[in-house]
């Protein structure tokens, strides 16, 4: 929920992508969970490990989810408000990169082109156009 400096948000996006890429959440973090609190998961092992980003407003939660675009993948990084999730917090609330996919070309080049503020508003009007999914 706090505004962080740049570069400690991109050293969170490498951790975080880093941890899922040891593939190690399933078996260190779900199964003991599973087992500890008689969960009634049948695979722990094979849980996805996914990091929920919840923003104050639809323009915080945009600005995280442009910063993340620039990491492989697609749905690793969820993203919603915290009106959202207090409204409905298990609904359809979330946007991801996978969201922004078709986009992301046309914003990579617009980089080069358009100044950031103009970016910026191109990209949230888009963002804030979107039907967020489930997780």
């Amino acid at each position: 929920m706090s505004t962080e400096a740049p570069e400690k948000l991109a050293n969170k996006f490498l951790a975080y992508y880093a941890y899922h890429q040891q593939d190690r959440f399933g078996e260190d973090i779900a199964a003991p969970l599973v087992r500890r609190y008689r969960l009634p998961i049948q695979h722990p092992e094979a849980a996805p490990f996914r990091v929920l980003f919840v923003a104050p407003t639809p323009r915080r939660r945009n600005d995280l989810l442009l910063k993340s675009r620039v990491l492989p993948m697609s749905n690793l990084f969820q993203f919603a408000t915290l009106g959202d999730l207090r409204e409905n917090p298990n609904g359809p609330i979330w946007l991801s990169k996978e969201t922004f996919a078709p986009y992301l070309n046309e914003y990579n080049e617009r980089t080069h082109t358009d100044s950031a503020t103009v970016l910026r508003e191109w990209a949230h009007a888009l963002l804030d156009s979107f039907t967020p999914h489930r997780l």
